[in-house]
């Protein structure tokens, strides 16, 4: 099985200049520009080599270090706000 990740259901979403605002029923999550991306690509699952593809198309390589290891970090933390969470995919 290959990890994916999905967005979390959110009440409420505004994107508006490239950011956006996630309404959960016990907080909000403010996302830059990345973390908005990220959000956005992940209505359905998406590998890690998914969402690094999407950013490197989108925001260009890293500077330093590999698209995957920036990625990886990103979604982690995603993940630690209860943005993203872990799946399943085939």
């Amino acid at each position: 099985m290959t990890a994916s990740y999905l967005r979390a259901d959110a009440l409420d979403q505004l994107v508006l200049g490239g950011e956006c605002i996630l309404l959960y029923e016990d907080r909000y999550v403010r996302l830059g520009p990345l973390g908005t991306h990220l959000v956005t690509h992940t209505t359905t699952p998406r590998t890690l080599d998914e969402l690094a593809d999407a950013l490197v198309a989108t925001f260009g390589a890293p500077a330093e270090g590999s698209a995957v290891d920036a990625t990886r970090a990103a979604v982690a933390t995603l993940i630690a706000q209860g943005v993203l969470r872990e799946v399943d995919h085939g």
